[in-house]
């Protein structure tokens, strides 16, 4: 569950589009087109990243969801 954990540890950085999504979802009773959308996000291998090989990407396809039916069903 790397894709969860990482949302967890930067959530400051999804919460505002997730309880976007979340409570299009709530709200409307059906899934729109974006929920297909992905995020890569670029992880720095090095203190001091110059190059894009300094970065290490991580795919977050999915993620959107796994955080919906986990919000179904706890609702």
């Amino acid at each position: 569950m790397l894709n969860l954990d990482f949302i967890k540890r930067h959530w400051s950085l999804f919460k505002e589009e997730l309880m976007l999504v979340i409570r299009r979802v709530y709200d409307t009773r059906s899934f729109d087109k974006m929920i297909n959308m992905s995020f890569i996000a670029l992880i720095p291998k090095t203190k001091r990243p110059i190059r894009v090989t300094d970065y290490r990407s991580i795919s977050l396809i999915g993620c959107i969801y796994k955080i919906l039916i986990k919000v179904l069903i706890n609702s």
